[in-house]
């Protein structure tokens, strides 16, 4: 790969990790309302289950980080997706 198809990669990657993380992280300031009302929660706990997850996803990331420089990324990939689909099927309701 030359220099300049490697930067052109990194920065289309870079550019979409930014818009990902945008939706996925504001999103909740648009849809927390309509999910309170939905499921009869406080909104509060909607922003507090939103705080738990980063929290979570913070105090979990040096071990997934060790876990795909080890193994690469297919194997917690793999186990992040049966993860998901587990969840989704058991707790459609959330």
């Amino acid at each position: 790969m030359t220099d300049r198809s490697r930067l052109t990669v990194i920065s289309a990657l870079g550019v979409v990790q930014i818009l990902a993380w945008g939706s996925s992280y504001y999103l909740p300031d648009v849809l927390a309302a309509p999910i309170a009302a939905d499921i009869g929660w406080p909104l509060s706990w909607i922003f507090g289950a939103l705080s738990v997850g980063l929290l979570t996803a913070g105090a979990v990331a040096p071990y997934v980080g060790r876990l795909i420089g080890e193994t690469g990324g297919r194997p917690p990939g793999r186990r992040s997706s049966r993860e998901r689909q587990v969840a989704a099927a058991t707790n459609h309701r959330i």
